[in-house]
């Protein structure tokens, strides 16, 4: 079964208005129905610091789907990340758990913000970091992205 991981930027991308909200429905829509979509208890976390417009709505989403618990055999993983060429790029610790839960799951990771992974080998994700303001969005760009996937 296909397992993907929702990190922090693609729970809160999908509730937003505007263009990137459309796309990125359309992409929630195209999965695979019977994939089992996950979150990590680091992303409850992060929508709960400061107040964004849509945090209770990105709560509600997460509620339908599988909450990964943060363990001690993962937040061991998490250190054993930080401490690698990952962490010495000085990677956030949710980053770390957000990875090592994606690893741990064997799921895509679903994130809006790429660059905040570069360079893990063994992660595999899909993102939908659109290049530059919105309104010079190629929709080429996208399709390329989507057909990645």
């Amino acid at each position: 079964m296909v397992r993907i991981l929702f990190d922090t930027s693609a729970a809160i991308g999908l509730l937003e208005a505007g263009p990137r909200n459309e796309i990125l429905l359309g992409m929630a829509r195209d999965m695979d129905p019977e994939a089992e979509r996950l979150y990590c208890a680091v992303t409850s976390l992060e929508l709960c610091i400061g107040e964004h417009p849509t945090t209770a709505k990105a709560l509600k989403l997460l509620s339908t789907m599988r909450c990964v618990p943060l363990d001690d055999a993962l937040a061991q993983r998490a250190g054993r990340l930080l401490s690698s060429s990952f962490g010495k790029k000085r990677r956030q610790i949710p980053d770390a758990i957000i990875a090592s839960t994606a690893l741990q799951e064997d799921a895509w990771l679903w994130t809006l913000n790429e660059r905040d992974f570069a360079g893990l080998r063994d992660l595999r994700m899909f993102s939908l970091e659109l290049p530059g303001p919105l309104k010079r969005l190629d929709v080429r760009d996208v399709r390329d992205k989507r057909d990645r996937m």
